[in-house]
């Protein structure tokens, strides 16, 4: 003899589990997403103050500041796509081994893909602006002084 909240909460299990599951998989991804937009950030801004004398020279030789702006936002967006190409590959081989767990889902979603790959592009430029904005408005005497 069991209840019938007993005998629902039974049927429904596997299924709890796996939103459960999935959930965790989701906030994770989540974490290393907002881990991976803050190491952009560091990086570009490490590499800014290291490269600051470079910066400097090129502004002195003529290069104009959003020239300047542009390179450093290039050089993150370098850094996310081998991160997209990275994690597509890893999207690709979780879902071969999520396939049983996930409904209506296609194991190759290409349009989820190409959505986080977007999105993360956008982070990206918005995490290196920063810096850029920092190397764009090097003074170019003072960079080559060393200060």
């Amino acid at each position: 003899m069991r209840s019938l909240d007993e005998i629902l909460s039974a049927s429904v299990a596997p299924q709890r589990f796996r939103a459960a599951f999935i959930g965790s998989l989701a906030l994770l991804a989540l974490v290393i997403a907002v881990i991976a937009v803050v190491g952009v950030y560091e990086v570009t801004s490490y590499t800014v103050s290291e490269r600051m004398r470079e910066m400097g020279i090129r502004v002195a030789l003529g290069e104009s500041p959003a020239q300047v702006r542009r390179r450093v936002i290039v050089e993150g967006l370098q850094l996310s796509a081998l991160g997209a190409g990275l994690g597509a590959g890893g999207a690709w081989l979780a879902t071969r081994a999520l396939r049983s767990m996930m409904f209506e889902v296609g194991t190759a979603d290409p349009w989820t893909l190409a959505v986080v790959a977007t999105v993360m592009a956008v982070v990206t430029i918005l995490a290196a602006d920063g810096p850029a904005r920092r190397a764009g408005r090097v003074d170019p005497l003072t960079a080559l002084r060393g200060r």
